[in-house]
């Protein structure tokens, strides 16, 4: 329910924003389904034993969408924009008391004012390609195009955008991505259609329009339940 404005990793704030987020961008760490944190653009990283510094290395082989290398400057660009004020990232937070460095074109170097155990889940936030943002001013960061026509390096990039005769988007058609790091994904196409609220959406799915839905009311949940879906 709701259409997308911000499919952007330091932006997302709605479900469908950061569903989206999730599939089109990759950190340099990625979380599993068991909750683990596995290497994603970074191919290694070590920790200080003092637990201040964390340095990391990007694989040779990682590219954006648009077929760009993603690089140590990406990151720091990235990083920079979470802490800028201006745009109020809800991540910045987590980059608080933490500084960023370009060792070399594939290699970063974070540093913790005090360590931080959970830091490396940090690391998974969605990188930027800073060739395509880097004119894009503070001021503007959360009104530019790119927000819903997102390029990033995740198992998924966007392929189409259907709209209704207003412009507003209806559909996304997102394609698997040959080069993601971790691997082609197995499935190849996922269609994420937008709808203006909850009986629309349950209207769509109960006719086979769509395969899959969720965030749904609790009583909606289990009246589906009760007429034979499946509910997780």
């Amino acid at each position: 329910v709701g259409t997308p404005r911000f499919i952007n990793p330091l932006l997302a704030i709605s479900e469908t924003d950061r569903d989206l987020t999730t599939l089109i961008y990759s950190g340099l760490t990625r979380i599993t389904p068991e909750g683990d944190v596995i290497p994603d653009l970074a191919y290694s990283y070590e920790v200080t034993e003092d637990g201040l510094e964390y340095i990391f290395k990007i694989r040779d082989d990682a590219v954006f969408h648009d077929g760009k290398p993603v690089t140590a400057d990406d990151v720091v660009f990235t990083i920079e924009k979470a802490k800028d004020s201006v745009i109020k990232s809800p991540k910045r937070a987590n980059w608080e008391g933490v500084t960023v460095e370009k060792l070399s074109e594939n290699e970063i170097r974070f540093v913790l004012s005090q360590p931080y155990s959970p830091f490396l889940f940090n690391t998974t936030l969605g990188i930027l390609p800073k060739h395509i943002w880097d004119n894009v001013s503070s001021e503007e960061f959360a009104f530019t195009q790119v927000n819903i026509e997102p390029v990033g390096s995740g198992p998924y990039k966007l392929s189409k955008i259907r709209r209704n005769s207003a412009g507003i988007a209806e559909k996304y058609e997102l394609k698997s991505f040959d080069k993601f790091t971790l691997g082609k994904p197995y499935i190849k196409y996922i269609h994420y259609s937008f709808f203006k609220n909850e009986e629309l959406l349950l209207s769509a799915f109960r006719s086979n329009q769509i395969n899959s839905i969720n965030s749904i009311q609790p009583s909606n949940a289990k009246k589906l339940e009760e007429e034979g879906y499946v509910v997780k």
